[in-house]
């Protein structure tokens, strides 16, 4: 089979870029093992970052305002909508869209990808092969199709389940719980890992529930979160009854990015392109894919024998812009700070973090900040950090200097592409 465009994948990702590029125009497949599955995760985001991407049939729960606790007495209701979305629903929505705008779903693994005349060769599991002038992969940040220098080594994992409660609640039914950093257990020990507790009020009194470590490493277990979440309910009073939809989750959050030159566009989180400091990706995946289709058109759609190469060269660009590495490098340091952080720390930054201006925290959560206005974030969020944190995060500058230099360089591609090279550092695309 020729098309234009052949998806590796079956999750959101796969599905967000297919529709973008088969509304652009271009003959899509998308193939992976799971294609008739129900996805499992459930999936959230905020508002303003779903607005205009015609998903809100797929929206479940909205809630006008998000709490943020850092400890006893420190609260943030913030003035913010957050958004639960149906899985089922969301997946229904995005696979009617592709196929009513002509694309081709097929439900087979890809075993590789690899380059041939015109593009590349799409080889799936069932024996059949697919030619494309573009191959993506979207099989997420365990892909075996696209390779990268290095492994993860900070995970943010959790464990969630909804349920009925028995006893008094702590949080607000009116709006979201993002993080709840207090310990009514009574203060962690010097080896207890820090969490937090997202909740989520659903209909008819229930919850969704979910213990979190924010970036870890090693990982922690999702059933250490578990008990966890256990031992946190029943110092509150409360006990757990028709429970339902568990779910176990891990997040590679350092995940490098895939080297140049393979021949195939990485998308989603086999681009490494999660949030290197909260772990999301599903808006800003949606919010990127109808750029990246954009560009891959208009290239597919100029004559000529070099069409193939420009055309991947510019969905490579637009998936990883120079500012988008800029920031990138910026989001991992930043994050690299609070990898091990104790309890403490964390109510502390998180305290400073949320007094920046709200177009400042915004944009940081979003990714909507230039790279001038991500360093300007920092250094306010650095101004108003006690004297400790503040020597902590300095002694991470002299630790990184690279990373913070390459956050700082007008194009940081020459300094990646020399580390390559001498074989240090990791990967651009």
């Amino acid at each position: 089979m020729q098309t234009h465009i052949a998806i590796a994948g079956d999750g959101p990702a796969a599905l967000f870029l297919g529709v973008a590029c088969a509304e652009a125009g271009l003959d899509v497949v998308i193939s992976g093992p799971g294609i008739d599955l129900p996805w499992t995760n459930r999936y959230g985001a905020w508002a303003d970052e779903l607005d205009g991407l015609g998903l809100r049939s797929a929206y479940a729960d909205v809630f006008d305002q998000t709490d943020a606790w850092m400890g006893e007495g420190e609260h943030r209701r913030l003035d913010r909508g957050y958004v639960r979305l149906d899985s089922d629903r969301l997946q229904w929505l995005l696979m009617d869209r592709f196929n009513d705008a002509g694309g081709i779903l097929v439900g087979a693994a890809v075993e590789a990808i690899r380059p041939a005349p015109g593009g590349a060769r799409v080889e799936l599991d069932n024996g059949d092969t697919l030619r494309s002038t573009v191959a993506v992969d979207a099989t997420g940040g365990r892909s075996y199709l696209t390779e990268r220098r290095g492994k993860a080594r900070s995970f943010q994992t959790a464990y969630g389940i909804e349920c009925t409660l028995t006893g008094e609640q702590p949080w607000a039914r009116d709006a979201m719980t993002l993080m709840d950093f207090r310990s009514p257990a009574g203060e962690p020990g010097p080896n207890d890992v820090p969490t937090f507790l997202y909740a989520m009020p659903l209909e008819n009194g229930r919850w969704f529930l979910e213990e979190t470590v924010l970036t870890r490493g090693p990982m922690v277990p999702p059933d250490q979160l578990h008990e966890r979440l256990q031992r946190r309910l029943a110092a509150l009073g409360n006990t757990i009854v028709d429970a339902s939809g568990q779910e176990r989750c891990v997040i590679a959050m350092d995940l490098p990015r895939p080297i140049e030159g393979q021949g195939h566009v990485a998308w989603g989180a086999a681009a490494s392109m999660i949030h290197p400091a909260t772990g999301y990706s599903l808006a800003y995946v949606a919010n990127r894919a109808p750029v990246v289709a954009a560009v891959l058109a208009h290239e597919l759609r100029r004559p000529g024998s070099d069409t193939p190469r420009r055309a991947l060269a510019a969905a490579q660009d637009a998936v990883w812009s120079a500012d988008d590495l800029r920031t990138d490098e910026l989001y991992r340091f930043g994050a690299s700070t609070l990898a091990n952080a104790d309890l403490v720390r964390y109510r502390r930054f998180f305290g400073a973090f949320f007094e920046l201006p709200e177009e400042v925290w915004r944009g940081y959560l979003s990714r909507t900040l230039s790279p001038t206005q991500l360093r300007n974030a920092m250094l306010g969020l650095f101004a108003r950090l006690n004297p400790g944190l503040q020597a902590s995060l300095a002694s991470h500058v002299v630790r990184q200097p690279g990373r913070v230099l390459r956050g700082l360089l007008p194009d940081p591609r020459r300094m990646w592409r020399s580390s390559q090279r001498k074989g240090q550092g990791q990967g651009l695309l």
